[in-house]
């Protein structure tokens, strides 16, 4: 088999296992974005009296990317393990296993994006040619997955104990970000820096000036992230391409 028809392959034994391609499967696609939208949006909104117009779609337009992102670096971290049998047993190209999870975790990006549907309509969000800049952002936010996976998945298997920790850290990049409050609404100029210069933000923003105003993204805001997502692509791939022969053995 190619590495093409490999990959299809294991994405979508990955899609049953995990979401069952059923009604139910699909509707968990839907809830968890949504669920995870609610609870910053009670959060911030109603209890710290936030006063962001269209609060749930300026937060949803940063749960979707940061979840693809998440899902995709957690599941690289028990990836090698979970193929364990699969790697031992026979030759295949074991190169493409990061590439298993940003696909599966980009289908939940592409499912959960329907919800932006919905409440665009609600806050009479402008439907305009922009939308169609929407694969370009979706392009960017999985370059910029994948290297970090493919790190993740050298890293969890050599230091297993350690994946909690990754994850909290990880947590805390989407708290340093504009994903529930403008950088403008930051106290102290230096904490807005750092707010603003986290490459998530930019993909943030990009998703929220296409559904909620209806505009093309800034090009810094998506040329950053991809400047940063294409330097951890080739660190990341090479790492993992490096202790690829080893393998077999380690896992």
């Amino acid at each position: 088999m190619s590495t093409t028809d490999v990959l299809i392959t294991l994405t979508e034994a990955e899609l049953k296992d995990t979401r069952g391609l059923s009604l139910v499967g699909l509707l968990k696609w839907l809830l968890e974005p949504a669920l995870s939208t609610a609870v910053y949006v009670l959060l911030v909104q109603v209890a710290l009296r936030n006063t962001q117009p269209a609060y749930p779609l300026f937060v949803l337009s940063a749960v979707l990317p940061w979840r693809y992102f998440q899902d995709s670096v957690g599941r690289g971290l028990g990836l090698v393990s979970s193929y364990g049998n699969l790697i031992t047993a026979r030759r295949l190209p074991r190169g493409v296993l990061p590439l298993v999870a940003v696909a599966t975790q980009g289908a939940s990006l592409l499912m959960g994006m329907v919800l932006l549907v919905p409440l665009m309509l609600w806050y009479s969000a402008p439907f305009t040619a922009a939308l169609l800049l929407l694969p370009i952002v979706v392009a960017v936010v999985t370059v910029f997955v994948s290297g970090p996976t493919y790190l993740a998945s050298v890293f969890g298997l050599h230091m297993p104990d350690y994946r909690g920790p990754i994850q909290s850290v990880m947590r805390l990049g989407f708290l340093v970000s504009t994903a529930l409050v403008p950088p403008g609404r930051v106290g102290g100029s230096g904490a807005a820096w750092l707010f603003r210069y986290n490459p998530m933000s930019g993909i943030f923003d990009s998703f929220r000036a296409i559904v909620m105003a209806g505009r093309a993204p800034r090009a810094v805001d998506l040329l950053y992230p991809l400047a940063v997502g294409v330097v951890l692509l080739v660190i990341g791939r090479a790492v993992y391409l490096w202790w690829e022969p080893q393998m077999a053995k380690e896992v």
